[in-house]
């Protein structure tokens, strides 16, 4: 029986020294409420791996303006979207989108055609609201 106290007191023990060794990796901790649904996670990774390759040059602006599409979507659904404001937040990413084409433009690094689609999804988003209502 001490054998065995001796064994989880030691072991114990380890554990908590190499808790406060490794104090900067443990994470704060996550509430339920702060934790983003499922659904959106996805697409956000996505969405930021686009903007990567696309900044990169290994990716095309059409990724990432669908990219930005599946976002949007997914920020709708959203159950813990605090601020609530997913259009808002689409067409801020439109945007950025559309800067990082001119920006790629200006370098020859991006086409005339990209800064066209870039535009096109951002002027999308802006009219996209406008055009669901219905005429009186």
């Amino acid at each position: 029986m001490t054998k065995f106290l001796f064994a989880l007191v030691a072991v114990s023990t380890l554990v908590a020294s190499l808790a406060i060794a490794h104090d900067d990796a443990v994470a704060p901790p996550v509430f339920a409420d702060q934790v983003p649904d499922a659904k959106y996670v996805m697409p956000k990774r996505q969405f930021d791996q686009a903007v990567l390759a696309y900044q990169s040059g290994r990716g095309s602006v059409g990724k990432v303006i669908n990219a930005n599409k599946r976002l949007f979507t997914a920020s709708l659904h959203d159950q813990n979207n605090s601020t609530g404001n997913a259009s808002v937040e689409y067409d801020a990413r439109a945007s950025e989108i559309e800067q990082m084409a001119l920006r790629a433009l200006k370098m020859g690094t991006g086409t005339e055609n990209e800064l066209k689609q870039a535009q096109a999804a951002r002027l999308d988003a802006m009219l996209r609201p406008l055009l669901s209502f219905p005429v009186h």
